[in-house]
């Protein structure tokens, strides 16, 4: 019967154990990625809404021109797009969050 040396028992132990560290480091880089990619959903939601409630300001204060008025128009229309977008895919960074760290 052959005997394993020593380096060769520490090959197989790090051989067993790699994928258990592997799968915890990538388990804590992506829960960092999500957290910071939850945090830039959230700066640019409230972005869109200051977009909105400037556009509404210039849609209201600007009665008489047509030309603000459109641009207001389009801001908010804009302002809303990207809320609407916004909120999707926090919904989905929060989906993924629960469904893979718990």
């Amino acid at each position: 019967m052959k005997k394993i040396n020593i380096f060769g028992r520490l090959a197989l132990a790090g051989i067993l154990i790699f994928p258990s560290v592997l799968l915890a480091q990538l388990k804590n880089i992506a829960a960092t990625f999500v957290t910071l990619l939850n945090t830039t959903v959230w700066l640019i939601m409230a972005l869109a809404v200051f977009f909105f409630v400037i556009g509404a300001i210039r849609f209201i204060a600007t009665a008489g021109d047509e030309r603000s008025r459109s641009d207001g128009k389009q801001m908010m229309i804009w302002g809303t797009l990207s809320l609407f977008v916004m909120v999707a895919v926090w919904g989905i960074v929060n989906i993924i969050k629960n469904t893979f760290f718990g």
